[in-house]
């Protein structure tokens, strides 16, 4: 049985500078300003995953398809960020399946924030309501994890202010703008 329904408000809040911002689940129509949002945060070049690369329309209907598939089926919960119209942020849990049915327990959690938006309180408003979200809807999840580049420190803060704990690091482990850094392990247990 599916709880996901596209769209869905979740809740809504004041940034620290009044904006008002929607969290809820994706809709398809979000897919242009998706586009534009991954981008834009993907040219920053920052601390994720994404390093300067153009997303396409088609891998972003293939991610979009992607994400509406693991909700549907409870593996996954994904939620955007929004100031009227625009996309300021996503946040996800999505079910580990790296180890077959050892880590179906597990939850990876993922977290872009537009930079103006940064240090507002979006971040750790979408992650604490995606935690909670993953909770109720994601049957069996005991745990969430998270990997971080060991100079974040804003964002190792905020883990932490969200009950994320620190399991150890591997030394050199993600490598940004042509140095290594560390890959810091975190860990929330329910």
């Amino acid at each position: 049985m599916s709880f996901f329904f596209p769209g869905q408000f979740v809740k809504s809040f004041h940034s620290k500078l009044g904006e008002e911002i929607i969290i809820r689940y994706p809709l398809w129509e979000d897919l242009d300003e998706l586009i534009r949002y991954i981008n834009k945060i993907s040219a920053e070049d920052t601390y994720i995953t994404f390093s300067g690369e153009t997303i396409t329309r088609d891998e972003e209907i293939g991610y979009l398809t992607s994400c509406f598939r693991n909700m549907e089926h409870g593996n996954s919960v994904i939620l955007f960020a929004a100031c009227g119209a625009q996309i300021i942020g996503t946040c996800s849990v999505d079910r580990v399946f790296t180890h077959r049915k050892r880590a179906l327990h597990v939850g990876s959690f993922g977290i872009t924030v537009e930079r103006e938006f940064r240090g507002k309180g979006v971040g750790f408003m979408m992650g604490k309501t995606v935690i909670e979200e993953a909770k109720n809807r994601m049957r069996g999840i005991e745990q969430v994890v998270l990997d971080v580049y060991s100079e974040n420190e804003k964002a190792i803060k905020m883990y932490e202010k969200l009950g994320f704990k620190k399991a150890g690091s591997i030394p050199n482990g993600l490598k940004y703008k042509d140095r290594y850094l560390d890959d810091v392990k975190m860990y929330l247990q329910f």
